[in-house]
């Protein structure tokens, strides 16, 4: 049986519609982990300071098509770069389903180095009234 033209044009852009959803919202935030290092010096940054490693993660979004092997990914490689401390600097959450994946995921950061979290607008908008 011979598609019309038509009908291969509507199946291509279901295709495409499909993968640029299943791309953007699995593959892209969940198994995607970039690490950049950088090497940064003051003049005035006390002695105590010097080689002192900070592992900055941002808009983890907990809670919104999460998978774990995220948790994973990002755990190895922030083990991997032995920090002296780790700052998650916001959005670590996105709706109330993800506080316990946060509570969690924080958890095994802490048996690495110490943690500091910067709460997020996500969460003040989990907080308000709906």
């Amino acid at each position: 049986m011979k598609l019309k033209r038509k009908t291969w044009i509507l199946l291509i852009t279901v295709c495409l519609i499909f993968g640029f959803f299943t791309y953007s919202s699995l593959i892209e935030p969940n198994l995607l982990v970039a690490t950049t290092n950088l090497a940064l010096s003051f003049d005035r940054l006390p002695e105590e300071f010097n080689g002192f490693k900070i592992a900055l993660i941002s808009d983890l979004h907990l809670g919104m098509w999460h998978l774990s092997v995220r948790d994973e990914l990002i755990v190895k490689a922030i083990r991997s770069f032995e920090p002296d401390l780790v700052a998650i600097t916001g959005d670590l959450v996105c709706k109330p389903s993800g506080l316990r994946e946060a509570v969690d995921f924080v958890s095994r950061l802490v048996s690495i180095a110490p943690v500091v979290v910067v709460l997020g607008l996500s969460l003040i908008h989990i907080s308000e009234p709906t």
